[in-house]
């Protein structure tokens, strides 16, 4: 399983309203489609990101790197255009893929995902961007 983050740094001389209008009515409906992702949600950043700086968080996750491909291409790349659109250099974003390993380990805690598999999912995503 694969767990996409977006990390957003909001300036804080943006009002966080229509920010936060545009994540609830537009991104996150649009982003957070289940016909892609499993468990999307949208959350506050608790840490200390600098001054006048306002963290949040999207993620989710999906099954493999062939259902990743599939939301890049089919929602993620226009959710991205679309959002930098609307906020342009307010906002920073970038983005983590992670890889669940906790299924992965065995009773005897044995990783069950093998090295190579590993490499081959990296060249995956890396050719994604």
């Amino acid at each position: 399983m694969l767990i996409y983050n977006i990390t957003f740094h909001v300036d804080g001389e943006l009002n966080l309203a229509p920010y936060l209008t545009y994540m609830h009515d537009v991104f996150y409906p649009t982003a957070a489609n289940k016909e892609y992702v499993k468990n999307p949600r949208f959350t506050r950043l608790l840490t200390d990101i600098g001054e006048e700086m306002y963290g949040f968080s999207f993620s989710f996750e999906v099954d493999d790197v062939k259902a990743m491909k599939k939301w890049k291409q089919e929602i993620g790349n226009k959710a991205e255009e679309d959002f930098n659109d609307a906020f342009g250099g307010k906002v920073i974003t970038f983005s983590t893929t992670m890889f669940d390993l906790t299924t992965h380990i065995t009773s005897n805690n044995e990783s069950s995902y093998s090295d190579q598999r590993l490499n081959d999912d990296l060249i995956e995503l890396t050719a994604m961007d």
